[in-house]
Protein backbone atom coordinates (compact mmCIF):
# COMPACT_ATOMS: atom_id res chain seq x y z
CA UNK A 1 0.00 0.00 0.00
CA UNK A 2 1.27 3.43 -0.91
CA UNK A 3 1.44 6.27 1.95
CA UNK A 4 -1.83 8.36 1.78
CA UNK A 5 -1.80 11.63 1.53
CA UNK A 6 -4.93 12.71 1.39
CA UNK A 7 -4.20 14.08 4.97
CA UNK A 8 -0.70 14.57 4.82
CA UNK A 9 -0.11 15.70 1.24
CA UNK A 10 -0.62 20.03 1.09
CA UNK A 11 -2.98 20.79 -2.17
CA UNK A 12 -0.31 23.24 -4.46
CA UNK A 13 -1.75 27.15 -4.82
CA UNK A 14 -4.56 27.20 -7.60
CA UNK A 15 -5.44 23.34 -7.54
CA UNK A 16 -7.97 21.38 -5.92
CA UNK A 17 -8.29 17.51 -4.95
CA UNK A 18 -10.51 14.99 -5.94
CA UNK A 19 -11.09 11.76 -4.04
CA UNK A 20 -12.53 9.10 -5.79
CA UNK A 21 -13.18 5.93 -3.37
CA UNK A 22 -15.69 3.18 -3.95
CA UNK A 23 -16.79 1.80 -0.43
CA UNK A 24 -18.53 -1.48 -1.58
CA UNK A 25 -17.53 -4.89 -2.93
CA UNK A 26 -20.73 -5.45 -5.57
CA UNK A 27 -19.02 -6.34 -8.88
CA UNK A 28 -15.82 -6.84 -7.79
CA UNK A 29 -14.62 -7.67 -10.70
CA UNK A 30 -15.44 -4.96 -12.93
CA UNK A 31 -13.43 -2.34 -11.77
CA UNK A 32 -13.62 0.73 -14.43
CA UNK A 33 -11.26 3.24 -15.20
CA UNK A 34 -11.54 6.64 -13.93
CA UNK A 35 -11.14 9.85 -15.77
CA UNK A 36 -10.71 13.58 -14.87
CA UNK A 37 -11.58 15.49 -17.87
CA UNK A 38 -10.56 12.98 -20.36
CA UNK A 39 -7.63 11.62 -18.81
CA UNK A 40 -7.37 8.47 -17.29
CA UNK A 41 -6.55 8.63 -13.30
CA UNK A 42 -7.26 5.79 -10.77
CA UNK A 43 -9.84 3.11 -10.84
CA UNK A 44 -12.93 2.55 -8.51
CA UNK A 45 -11.68 -0.12 -7.28
CA UNK A 46 -14.14 -2.07 -3.87
CA UNK A 47 -12.79 -0.78 -0.87
CA UNK A 48 -10.15 1.43 -2.38
CA UNK A 49 -9.97 4.91 -2.64
CA UNK A 50 -7.30 7.56 -4.85
CA UNK A 51 -6.60 11.61 -5.13
CA UNK A 52 -5.92 13.85 -8.24
CA UNK A 53 -4.88 17.41 -7.93
CA UNK A 54 -6.59 19.48 -10.70
CA UNK A 55 -7.25 22.81 -11.55
CA UNK A 56 -9.81 24.72 -9.31
CA UNK A 57 -12.80 25.08 -11.46
CA UNK A 58 -15.59 22.39 -13.06
CA UNK A 59 -14.28 19.30 -13.55
CA UNK A 60 -15.62 15.84 -15.53
CA UNK A 61 -15.03 12.32 -13.73
CA UNK A 62 -16.20 9.60 -15.60
CA UNK A 63 -16.28 5.91 -15.66
CA UNK A 64 -17.08 3.50 -18.27
CA UNK A 65 -18.44 -0.06 -18.89
CA UNK A 66 -20.91 -0.74 -21.52
CA UNK A 67 -22.13 2.60 -20.68
CA UNK A 68 -20.20 5.49 -20.11
CA UNK A 69 -21.57 7.42 -16.70
CA UNK A 70 -20.44 11.36 -15.37
CA UNK A 71 -20.54 13.63 -13.47
CA UNK A 72 -19.67 17.20 -13.05
CA UNK A 73 -17.83 18.56 -9.69
CA UNK A 74 -17.05 21.62 -8.78
CA UNK A 75 -13.14 22.03 -7.14
CA UNK A 76 -12.66 24.94 -5.04
CA UNK A 77 -9.01 25.97 -4.11
CA UNK A 78 -7.29 24.41 -1.36
CA UNK A 79 -10.05 21.95 -1.03
CA UNK A 80 -11.19 18.34 -1.48
CA UNK A 81 -14.20 17.21 -3.67
CA UNK A 82 -15.31 14.00 -2.85
CA UNK A 83 -16.77 11.52 -5.39
CA UNK A 84 -18.44 7.82 -4.30
CA UNK A 85 -18.07 5.31 -7.33
CA UNK A 86 -20.27 2.43 -7.26
CA UNK A 87 -21.43 -0.27 -9.32
CA UNK A 88 -25.01 -0.90 -10.11
CA UNK A 89 -26.69 -3.80 -12.24
CA UNK A 90 -26.26 -3.55 -16.21
CA UNK A 91 -27.49 -5.52 -19.13
CA UNK A 92 -24.21 -7.66 -19.88
CA UNK A 93 -21.56 -5.46 -16.86
CA UNK A 94 -22.47 -3.78 -14.25
CA UNK A 95 -22.57 -0.43 -14.93
CA UNK A 96 -20.35 2.80 -12.69
CA UNK A 97 -22.13 5.30 -10.26
CA UNK A 98 -20.66 8.61 -9.42
CA UNK A 99 -21.97 10.83 -6.89
CA UNK A 100 -20.37 13.89 -5.57
CA UNK A 101 -21.00 13.80 -1.82
CA UNK A 102 -20.70 16.45 1.11
CA UNK A 103 -16.71 16.64 2.17
CA UNK A 104 -17.51 15.25 5.73
CA UNK A 105 -19.47 12.36 4.21
CA UNK A 106 -16.32 11.77 1.72
CA UNK A 107 -13.87 12.32 4.04
CA UNK A 108 -16.20 9.63 6.82
CA UNK A 109 -16.77 7.03 4.23
CA UNK A 110 -13.08 6.82 2.50
CA UNK A 111 -10.75 7.08 5.56
CA UNK A 112 -10.58 3.11 6.50
CA UNK A 113 -10.64 2.22 2.75
CA UNK A 114 -7.08 1.17 1.02
CA UNK A 115 -4.93 3.81 -0.59
CA UNK A 116 -4.06 3.24 -4.16
CA UNK A 117 -2.07 5.89 -5.53
CA UNK A 118 -1.89 10.09 -6.26
CA UNK A 119 -2.37 11.60 -9.70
Amino acid sequence: MQEDPRASKPIAKDMGRIVVYRTGIMGTAIQPTVEIDNVQKGKCQPKGVFTADVPAGNRVVAATTEVRRETVVTVERGKASYVRCGIGFGVLVGQPRLEVVPEETGRTESAALAYTGHY
